[in-house]
């Protein structure tokens, strides 16, 4: 709604004014380029939301995402809307059967201690019709992902943390693997700080293998695989995680979507 992007924009705008001349000259520059973009890629600027946005908005959260790196965000840009143009921009009305399995969502009101989004991933709760649609998966985790950063633009700089549970996950759980990983190490414009998995079932070691191929390093690096909940609490609060993960925080994910659907 206007009420909740304004503020996100005045958080945004509040945060400009911590950068440093250098950072101010690059986002200047950036957006130039970013505008030589949208000259040979006219649908450049609904792909990026620009419309709901501002285009400093955008351009700060690629920048900041790549460590202000001009070319490596720049690139990152392209690819991001390559990508959306293939699987279609994330809609709330198209993804709301996805999202009341609440299989994803992120934390709509705390950060980790390092300041950044919470992620939730129950990847068990998906019906048998939505399981193979990497796509579906894809955009869902990039709306998800939009949302969060929305509320908490101060989130940009230190990236997401990933809690999966794999509690009644089927075997084929690989499907889609690459294209799912690369979207998400590659394509969106933010850094995965780490991921915690959960509830391992006995052929994880194997299909871990088949990922594992398609992860950078620096993402491996950053799994944690946990045999327990009281572990989870060891990284977070109880207010930070829900209930069925050991926590207290009372998350609806029907209020959420009807929120959503009328925002």
């Amino acid at each position: 709604n206007n009420t909740s992007e304004q503020q996100q924009i005045t958080k945004m705008n509040d945060q400009e004014s911590d950068f440093t001349e250098q950072q101010l000259e690059i986002l200047d520059t950036f957006i130039k380029g970013m505008r030589e973009f949208f000259v040979e890629n006219e649908d450049a600027p609904e792909l990026l939301d620009i419309p709901r946005y501002s285009i400093s908005h955008v351009a700060l959260r690629f920048l900041i995402a790549r460590k202000w790196d001009y070319d490596f965000a720049m690139d990152n840009i392209r690819t991001y809307c390559r990508i959306i143009r293939n699987i279609g921009k994330p809609n709330i009305h198209e993804l709301e059967t996805y999202f009341r399995t609440g299989t994803t969502w992120v934390h709509p009101e705390h950060l980790d201690k390092n300041g950044r989004l919470i992620q939730f991933v129950f990847p068990g709760k998906l019906t048998s019709g939505l399981k193979s649609n990497v796509d579906y998966r894809i955009a869902a985790t990039f709306y998800v992902y939009n949302e969060g950063f929305a509320n908490h633009p101060e989130a940009l700089a230190n990236g997401i943390t990933c809690i999966i549970d794999l509690k009644n996950v089927p075997m084929n759980m690989e499907k889609g693997a690459k294209k799912f990983v690369n979207a998400l190490q590659d394509t969106y414009p933010a850094r995965m700080g780490r991921v915690y998995v959960l509830n391992t079932p006995w052929f994880f070691k194997f299909v871990y293998k088949i990922f594992k191929v398609f992860m950078k390093k620096k993402l491996r690096d950053r799994i944690r695989v946990l045999d327990s909940y009281d572990n989870l609490l060891k990284y977070f609060e109880p207010h930070q995680i829900p209930p069925e993960l050991g926590g207290t925080y009372q998350f609806n994910i029907d209020d959420w979507v009807d929120e959503k659907l009328i925002s």
